[in-house]
């Protein structure tokens, strides 16, 4: 079974259009200069995110142990 089958035999023309270039440069410039402008705003932004997401993961410059074991010497105290 071939593609055209599907369709009942009818084939696709070419649109009669096309794309000039020409103008297309001119946007990509402008485009190139924004992409300058946000790429080191947003890669700080990134940077921030992902160091408040750390704290609130471990609070008070907390790190978790290697072995995901509790810290000894961070051990919450027990609610009686």
């Amino acid at each position: 079974m071939h593609a055209l089958d599907v369709l009942g035999g009818a084939v696709a023309t070419p649109a009669p259009y096309g794309v000039d270039s020409v103008p297309l440069g001119e946007d990509g410039m402008r485009l190139e200069r924004l992409r300058r402008f946000w790429s080191g705003r947003l890669n700080a932004l990134a940077a921030e995110l992902a160091r408040a997401r750390r704290e609130r993961r471990h609070p008070l410059g907390e790190t978790p142990s290697t072995d995901g074991r509790p810290d000894p010497d961070h051990e919450e105290e027990e609610d009686e």
